[in-house]
C-alpha cells in the first residue's frame, strides 16, 4: 500500500484538529488504498463548516460551498475539505432538496452510495468502517450503503457508478443491490448526459468491461440513455476495454442504418472528430488488400489508430 497521498495532505487533517474539528480522509482513496490501488484524490470530511474551514485555511476556493465544499490550497495543491452533512429529500433522482451540516462522522457517511465508498481513516490510519466496507472489498462485493432501493431513487447515477465499478474492479453486484438497479433503471432518464457518460467513459475503459456491459444490457440502460436509444445494443457485444470514443465508432458503423447525432452525447468537438475519423478507418478497413492500399491506409489514419 502507498500512503504517499496521504502523507503529503496530513497537515490539512492536523490543522483542522488543531482547531478542535474532527478530520478523516474518505471515499475512494481509502477504498483504493485497501485495495492497494493506485491513489490519484484525495478526499477531506470535518465537522467543520465551510465558515470554518475558511477560517482556518488561508488560501480557499469556495467551489460547492452550498453542498459544504471547500477547496483548500495546501503548498501548490489542492484539497477538496467537505463538511459533515446529511441530505433532504430527492424529488428529481439527481440531486438532494436540502443539505444539512452535521456534527458526526456516521451520520455523513451513511448517505454514501456502496459500503467500499463509506470507509473512513484517521491521520494514525485508523479504519471507521461503520457499513462493512472492509469485509465487502474482501469479499469482491458490491453493495449499497442501507436500502438499495433508497440509495437508488435518491440518485439513479449511483446505478451506472456501480456497474462502472464492477467494470473496474470484477467484483459482483450484491443481489439486493442488483434487483433495486434493474427496477430504478428507467429513472436514468432525468440525469444530465453529461454525468452518464463520465461514467460510461471509465466503464467502457476497465478491464472487466465485459461483465458490466452485459449487465447494462440485462437492464435496458441504453434506451433510457440520449444518442444510444436509437441502437439495437443487443446486436452489440463489448469484451475488451476500449475508450469510449472508440466503443461510438464501432457501434455506429455496425448500424449505419440509424440516424443518431453524436452531439446528444455532449462530449468535447474534438471527441466527435475523433469519432468520425474512427468510424471511417473502420468502414475503410477491409477494402485494404494490396501494399499499396496499406501504405496510403497507414498515411491517411496513422498506425496507432489502426492497432487500436
Amino acid at each position: 500500500m502507498t500512503n504517499s497521498l496521504f502523507e503529503t495532505a496530513k497537515p490539512i487533517l492536523e490543522k483542522l484538529q488543531a482547531h478542535h474539528f474532527q478530520a478523516y480522509f474518505v471515499g475512494g482513496s481509502v477504498r483504493d488504498y485497501l485495495m492497494n490501488r493506485p491513489i490519484h484524490d484525495i478526499d477531506i470530511t470535518t465537522s467543520a463548516t465551510p465558515d470554518e474551514i475558511e477560517t482556518v485555511f488561508d488560501k480557499t476556493i469556495p467551489i460547492g460551498r452550498e453542498h459544504g465544499t471547500i477547496n483548500v490550497i495546501y503548498k501548490g495543491e489542492q484539497y477538496e475539505v467537505t463538511t459533515f452533512r446529511s441530505e433532504g429529500d430527492y424529488d428529481d433522482h439527481r440531486r438532494p432538496n436540502e443539505v444539512f451540516f452535521v456534527r458526526n462522522l456516521y451520520d455523513d457517511v451513511q448517505r454514501r452510495d456502496f459500503t467500499m465508498n463509506s470507509i473512513a481513516m484517521d491521520i494514525n490510519y485508523q479504519i471507521f468502517d461503520y457499513f462493512e466496507g472492509q469485509q465487502d472489498i474482501k469479499h469482491q462485493l458490491i453493495r449499497t450503503v442501507g436500502n438499495p432501493d433508497e440509495r437508488f431513487d435518491e440518485d439513479a447515477l449511483r446505478i451506472i457508478r456501480g456497474l462502472r465499478f464492477q467494470s473496474q474492479f470484477g467484483f459482483h453486484l450484491e443481489e439486493a443491490t442488483f434487483t433495486a438497479m434493474l427496477n430504478h433503471i428507467a429513472d436514468i432518464k432525468y440525469l444530465a448526459i453529461e454525468r452518464i457518460v463520465v461514467e460510461l467513459k471509465k466503464l467502457t475503459n476497465g478491464d472487466f468491461v465485459s461483465k458490466s456491459f452485459n449487465n447494462l444490457k440485462h437492464f435496458m440502460a441504453f434506451k433510457y440513455i440520449p444518442f444510444f436509444k436509437h441502437y439495437v445494443i443487443t446486436k452489440f457485444t463489448l469484451r475488451n476495454a476500449m475508450p469510449f470514443t472508440t466503443f461510438v465508432a464501432f457501434l455506429i458503423s455496425q448500424q449505419r442504418e440509424i440516424d443518431a447525432n453524436i452531439a446528444d452525447l455532449k462530449v468535447s468537438n474534438n471527441e466527435k472528430k475523433r469519432i468520425k475519423t474512427l468510424v471511417q478507418l473502420i468502414d475503410q478497413i477491409d477494402e485494404v488488400q494490396t501494399k499499396s492500399q496499406l501504405k496510403l491506409f497507414v498515411y491517411d489514419y496513422g498506425k496507432k489508430d489502426i492497432l487500436e
